[in-house]
């Protein structure tokens, strides 16, 4: 394998790209999307683990290219400043608000898993707006991993990413033989990472370059079979090979968006070029984690004084809602937090 793409040549690779926070805010659109009902799309998660495995990886790339060394400490300091803040405060306001002022506390779960990063294995039904944060578990298991695995064994990392791929696909086959629900499961997902992370590497190796060159009617023709896709997707997990290989199949299919909107002239709408949407993915972590809190309290609180007419338009309420509020913890509470992060950057911006 080549030497640019894992000890990146910075020439032409600037490991930035403009339309990944519009992609990162469509993601987690998505996830919105699912937990208001109105559509049944459990891949927006799948979308952002993509995307977080490439953006990583390419950061990890430039890092090694300017420091000719990665330093495990500071970058799990500044997943760690991005990360902790928002999520304990959530927990904060499940464990200690809720049994306050709402008597829900039958349906708290053990806090130990949600302080150990673990929630994602916890079988109970509890409340929405601590579950909704099991995604966020699954990420920092796999920042502990990726992290040990650029600072000790980057050579091998694309070997690392196969196998990640075959490990998880084989662990759904089982777990679907068995009859087992594994969704939350960080394994169910490692697969979508490890696509994230050999696309990045295809970027720094530069083996997409061709994709330059597709004509845009081609691609357009296959945002519409994407559509035509997904619109039909739920009568394939009737299949067993699907249910094993439905998650490397999608992040594939995410790959090509992430292409067509970095190594290409973006084809998404505005991608890149709309302060807005940028805006949106910069915030994009707020605007999942508080899904829970405003969905719930749109439910408990707003609904009962809604006028009957209205009912429609929850969803929208819970939208511009959660805009607002992801908006001043971003400006007032999480951004402190991420200005420490300069302190612990290898010339590196991730």
């Amino acid at each position: 394998m080549k030497q640019t793409g894992l000890i990146a040549n910075e020439e032409g690779f600037s490991g930035y790209y403009p339309a990944l926070d519009t992609l990162r805010f469509l993601a987690v659109f998505g996830s919105f999307l699912h937990h208001s009902h109105l559509i049944r799309f459990i891949h927006g998660h799948t979308f952002f683990f993509v995307l977080a495995a490439f953006i990583l990886t390419l950061l990890a790339q430039k890092e090694y290219a300017k420091t000719k060394q990665f330093s495990f400490f500071k970058f799990t300091m500044r997943r760690l400043l991005r990360i902790v803040p928002l999520y304990f405060l959530l927990l904060f306001v499940g464990f200690v608000c809720v049994p306050l002022f709402f008597d829900r506390a039958a349906t708290l779960p053990d806090v130990i898993p949600y302080l150990t990063f673990t929630a994602n294995y916890i079988q109970e039904p509890h409340v929405f707006l601590l579950a909704v944060l099991w995604a966020v578990s699954v990420q920092e298991q796999f920042y502990v991993f990726i992290g040990i695995c650029f600072r000790f064994f980057y050579r091998l990392l694309p070997w690392i990413a196969v196998a990640m791929i075959c490990v998880s696909v084989g662990y759904k086959y089982v777990s679907f033989l068995d009859r087992r629900s594994i969704y939350f499961e960080t394994l169910n997902h490692f697969s979508s990472f490890g696509v994230g992370i050999l696309l990045a590497i295809g970027v720094g190796e530069g083996w997409f370059e061709k994709v330059k060159k597709v004509p845009r009617l081609s691609i357009v023709f296959f945002y519409a079979l994407l559509v035509a896709f997904f619109s039909q997707i739920s009568h394939l997990y009737a299949f067993a090979w699907f249910n094993a290989l439905d998650n490397v199949i999608v992040s594939l299919l995410f790959s090509v968006v992430i292409l067509t909107n970095t190594v290409t002239p973006p084809i998404v709408f505005f991608a890149g070029k709309s302060s807005l949407l940028d805006y949106f993915g910069k915030i994009s972590y707020g605007l999942y984690c508080y899904q829970g809190v405003i969905i719930t309290f749109g439910l408990h609180v707003i609904l009962p004084i809604l006028p009957a007419g209205l009912h429609e338009f929850l969803p929208l309420l819970h939208f511009l809602l959660l805009l607002a509020v992801a908006h001043v913890s971003y400006q007032f509470f999480e951004k402190p937090f991420l200005n420490l992060k300069s302190r612990f950057r290898s010339e590196v911006t991730n």
